[in-house]
C-alpha cells in the first residue's frame, strides 16, 4: 500500500504567568480547554529557588527558578507528558549566566520532527542580549523563542515604538529572524486599563516556512494573556 502523508503539529503558548502558585488552577484548566497544546513556555512563574510544583498533563522539562539579572522572576517550559526525547540546552544558561533564558530541544525521530524552543525573560527598561539572537540565528534546524521582552514596536501590535523595541527588530532583521505576532495586544495594564504588546514568539528562517496560525486567547489570572503559535509538519509515515 503506498505511504501517504500525514500532518504533526508543534502548538507553542507563551504566558507572562505572573506567579505559577497563584494562577496554577486556572492555567491548568486553560490548557485542558485548549485541548493541551504540546509545549508552554512561562515567564515571572515566582517560584522559590527550591520550589516543587507539577502541572497535570505536563512535565517540567526546564527550569530556572531566579537569574542575577531582574531578581527572583523565573522561568520554565513545559512539554506534554506524550512528546518524547526532550533535553535541556543547558549550554545556553552556561553561556548567558546573567540572563534569564532556558531550552529545550525535542529530538528529531520517525513518530516526532525535530524542534529548539527558548523561552527569555528580559527585565522592564533593560535592553535585550543580541547575544541570544545570535546564539539561535546561529543554531542548527527548527527554532523558535517566546518571551516577554518588555520592548515596544509597532511592528509587533505595540502601542508606540520605543528605542528598545527599534533596536530589538533591528537585531531580528540582521540575524534574519522572524517575529509572527501580528496586531493583538498580549497584556492589559492593571491599573489603567491599557493594552499593548510585549509578549513576543520569534523563530528562524526554517521554522517560519512551516508556520500555520498566531493568535492571543483571553485572561487566566495575570496582566499577560497567552500567546499562541502553530507549526504544521508534513511527516512520512
Amino acid at each position: 500500500m503506498e505511504a501517504t502523508t500525514h500532518l504533526f503539529k508543534y502548538e507553542i503558548i507563551h504566558i507572562n504567568i505572573r506567579s505559577l502558585r497563584s494562577n496554577k488552577h486556572n492555567l491548568e484548566a486553560y490548557l485542558a480547554e485548549m485541548e493541551f497544546p504540546e509545549i508552554v513556555c512561562l515567564n515571572e512563574t515566582k517560584l522559590p529557588k527550591d520550589g516543587k510544583i507539577e502541572i497535570d498533563g505536563y512535565n517540567i522539562s526546564s527550569r530556572r527558578e531566579h537569574s542575577t539579572t531582574g531578581g527572583s522572576r523565573g522561568s520554565m517550559i513545559l512539554t506534554r507528558k506524550d512528546v518524547q526525547d526532550v533535553v535541556e540546552l543547558s549550554e545556553i544558561q552556561d553561556q548567558f549566566k546573567f540572563d534569564e533564558i532556558i531550552g529545550i530541544e525535542i529530538k528529531k525521530s520517525n513518530r516526532q520532527p525535530g524542534i529548539k524552543v527558548y523561552t527569555y525573560y528580559n527585565p522592564p527598561l533593560s535592553a535585550p542580549n543580541v547575544g541570544i539572537l545570535q546564539h539561535i540565528s546561529s543554531a542548527s534546524g527548527n527554532c523558535v523563542l517566546t518571551g516577554d521582552l518588555n520592548c515596544k514596536n509597532t511592528h509587533w501590535g505595540s502601542s508606540k515604538n520605543e528605542p528598545r523595541g527599534v533596536n530589538l527588530l533591528d537585531s531580528l532583521h540582521q540575524h534574519n529572524l522572524i517575529t509572527l505576532n501580528d496586531d493583538s495586544k498580549t497584556r492589559c495594564d492593571p491599573v489603567t486599563g491599557k493594552e499593548d504588546s510585549l509578549d513576543l514568539v520569534i523563530c528562524n528562517m526554517s521554522l517560519a516556512q512551516i508556520f500555520k496560525e498566531f493568535w492571543v486567547g483571553y485572561d487566566i489570572g495575570s496582566d499577560h494573556y497567552p500567546v499562541h503559535a502553530t507549526f504544521q509538519f508534513k511527516q512520512q509515515p
